[in-house]
């Protein structure tokens, strides 16, 4: 599943040494499509598909990837300086609030030239 998205909001949380210290939540509009949780000093749990409505309305299923907050800075950098983005999950959203994915990504939704002739 693919999750467009044209805005975000970085989250970071205070008195945090392990577990979820970091997130960037996606939003499509004003509505929301997914987010990353950044963890430190965990191991790093599956990527999920959220879906507290059930799987009936696909805007209403949720793309969350899990990544070490050692890549918190980079994909700050990234998000604010290409665009456009994407979340990416692989797996399809089953019975329950959530379902496991796997082969989770950011990436970016356009082909991007190379060298000094990157686009304004």
């Amino acid at each position: 599943m693919t999750k467009n998205f044209d805005s975000y909001q970085i989250n970071i949380y205070s008195s945090k040494d392990t577990g979820r210290t970091a997130s960037i939540t996606f939003y499509t509009g004003t509505s929301f499509v997914g987010r990353i949780d950044f963890l430190r000093n965990s191991t790093l749990p599956s990527s999920y598909f959220w879906h507290p409505n059930g799987i009936s309305d696909p805007t209403q299923i949720y793309i969350v990837l899990q990544m070490s907050s050692v890549d918190f800075e980079n994909i700050c950098q990234l998000l604010r300086e290409e665009k456009p983005w994407l979340i990416y999950l692989s797996g399809t959203p089953g019975n329950g609030a959530f379902t496991n994915g796997n082969g989770g990504a950011l990436q970016n939704s356009d082909k991007e030239p190379t060298g000094e002739q990157e686009r304004v």
